[in-house]
């Protein structure tokens, strides 16, 4: 509890441009929000970034800022809708690994040609779904979650994510079938 009001205390200074007090809740939450959001992203530089974006906004925005509660609370609150928002973000840019897949010595241009149409039409319908799904879809299958996981990131059911991952590999399914059908007969 005394703490809480410490870090109150802090923040409150910190709004009004006090950069020792910036620097003091800077290093008191930094290493544990970096942790928090390495459970996201999985990735250690990313989380370090976000965090960094997460501290850079706060400065920019302290005077605008005003808790009443728990600082701790707030960054962790913060914290999580960055790494949501990245996730967001990287989930539209999400593609499977292209030169892996496309990057064979013996292929013909045909066949790299259709291989590289293949990629893209992926990548499209990934883009494609509806956000809940793509979201939850990244995190399953390109960040490698559980279940448990993502439900506890997005704070939905384990079922409420099962559905999720149905729809999307439903939707998939449905569209990529239809773009293999076409590479076939074309």
């Amino acid at each position: 509890m005394a703490e809480e009001r410490s870090d109150l205390f802090y923040f409150e200074q910190l709004s009004k441009g006090d950069e020792s007090a910036f620097k003091h809740i800077f290093n008191t939450f930094y290493k544990d929000l970096v942790i928090f959001i390495k459970q996201y992203v999985k990735d250690l530089q990313i989380a370090e970034n976000l965090v960094q974006d997460v501290f850079l906004k706060i400065w920019s925005n302290r005077e605008r800022i005003k808790i009443t509660s728990s600082v701790k609370s707030y960054l962790f609150t913060a914290a999580r809708n960055t790494a949501l928002n990245q996730i967001r973000k990287s989930s539209y840019e999400v593609s499977v690994d292209d030169e892996a897949l496309i990057k064979t010595d013996n292929r013909t241009p045909y066949e790299e040609y259709y291989s590289k149409e293949t990629l893209n039409a992926i990548n499209g319908a990934i883009a494609a779904l509806p956000e809940k799904c793509r979201i939850t879809y990244s995190m399953f299958i390109i960040n490698g979650m559980s279940y448990a996981e993502i439900a506890e990131i997005t704070g939905v059911s384990i079922n409420t994510v099962k559905t999720h991952m149905f729809r999307a590999v439903k939707i998939l399914r449905e569209n990529l079938s239809l773009i293999v059908t076409s590479f076939l007969f074309f």
